[in-house]
C-alpha cells in the first residue's frame, strides 16, 4: 500500500491586497483558480498510486467550491476562520507567510490524525505534475528533496519530506514563521530550501503551472521545473 501524501497549499480568493513585489495579489479570478486548483488534485489522482491528498485552503469560496474540493481530496482544511492565518494568507504583504501557517496547520493535522506516510510531498496549489515527474527520484526517505537554483535560493512549488525527518520539518516551519514575524519580506524560496537539511538536490521536479504575478511585458509566465 501506498503512504505518501500530498499536501496542496491553496488560496483560490486571493482578495486585492498587494505583494510587497507587485500592487496586486494575482491575475487570475477565483473560477480560474479554483479550476487550476482542480487540475493540481487531478494530476496527482493520475499517478494512481493511493496516493493521498491533504488540501489546506485560506480563503472564502462559496459552498459549491467547498464541496467539489471536498469530494475530491482525501482531507480538507478550511484556515479561513483562523484569523491568524487569514491576516498572514490574505492581509500580510509577505508572499509565503501564509503559507508557512497554512503548512504548520497540516502538519498539525497529520500528527491529531495519526496520518502514516513514507513520504510527504508539498505542492502549491494551481500547479500540477507532469510527464516528467518520477517518484523514485524522489526516494531518499534520508533526506529532504528540493531543487536548489543557486546559492541563495531554490523551489518551494514542489518539494518532499521523508517521514523520518517530519519532525525536523515542522521545526523549519516554526523557524520560518517567526523569521517572517519579525523580518521584512523576504521570499520563501530563499528560506525553507537551504535550512532543510540534510538535503537531496534534484534538478527535474516534474511540475508546471502558471505564474499568478504579470511579467513586465504583461503576460503570466509558465513556470515548469
Amino acid at each position: 500500500m501506498n503512504n505518501d501524501i500530498f499536501i496542496i497549499t491553496s488560496v483560490i480568493n486571493t482578495g486585492n491586497n498587494p505583494w510587497s513585489y507587485t500592487n496586486y495579489r494575482s491575475c487570475f479570478d477565483i473560477q480560474t483558480r479554483f479550476e487550476q486548483t482542480l487540475q493540481t488534485i487531478e494530476s496527482i489522482r493520475n499517478l494512481n498510486d493511493g496516493t493521498k491528498i491533504l488540501l489546506v485552503e485560506c480563503s472564502q469560496i462559496d459552498e459549491t467550491m467547498t464541496n467539489i474540493l471536498k469530494d475530491k481530496v482525501d482531507y480538507f482544511i478550511q484556515t479561513y476562520d483562523d484569523s491568524s492565518i487569514r491576516g498572514a494568507c490574505l492581509e500580510s504583504n509577505k508572499k509565503g507567510f501564509g503559507e508557512i501557517k497554512k503548512l504548520e496547520k497540516a502538519c498539525q493535522f497529520i500528527k491529531d490524525n495519526n496520518i502514516n506516510f513514507n513520504r510527504l510531498f508539498k505542492i502549491s496549489g494551481r500547479y500540477f505534475l507532469i510527464s516528467s515527474f518520477n517518484k523514485t527520484n524522489y526516494n531518499d526517505n534520508d533526506k529532504f528533496t528540493f531543487k536548489i537554483y543557486d546559492s541563495i535560493g531554490g523551489s518551494t512549488v514542489l518539494y518532499s519530506v521523508p517521514n523520518k525527518l517530519f519532525d525536523v520539518y515542522i521545526e523549519k516551519l516554526e523557524y520560518t514563521r517567526k523569521f517572517y514575524e519579525t523580518n521584512p519580506p523576504t521570499g520563501i524560496e530563499t528560506l525553507i530550501p537551504l535550512i532543510c537539511v540534510p538535503r537531496y538536490n534534484i534538478e527535474i521536479l516534474g511540475v508546471s503551472g502558471q505564474v499568478a504575478v504579470l511579467n513586465d511585458k504583461g503576460i503570466s509566465e509558465l513556470y515548469t521545473a
